[in-house]
């Protein structure tokens, strides 16, 4: 019988199995680290947003999703644009 192939690996290992792939990149892919100079533009701008948002009384509401934002973007600046790929391997 032939392995039907549907999920490829990162470095083009091939998988007929979505949890293989993503138990094998969990292993190639390496912990992320700090990096030296993060650009903390996009992370200022999100948080200037939020208080922009905050303080017009016509939008501000208790259902916002800022901090899952603001999250997201933080840990993504100061780990890189890959790190969810980790993150979500680890949480496999």
């Amino acid at each position: 019988m032939e392995m039907v192939i549907k999920y490829v690996a990162k470095d083009g290992r091939e998988f007929s199995e979505e949890k293989a792939c993503l138990a094998y990149e969990k292993h190639i892919i390496p912990k992320p680290e700090l990096l030296e100079n993060p650009d903390l533009k996009a992370l200022q701008n999100l948080c200037q947003e939020y208080i922009d948002f905050v303080d017009d009384d016509d939008e501000y509401h208790e259902d916002d999703d800022f901090d899952h934002h603001i999250f997201e973007t933080a840990i993504q600046t100061f780990f890189g644009k890959d790190v969810w790929k980790w993150i979500n391997g680890r949480r496999e």
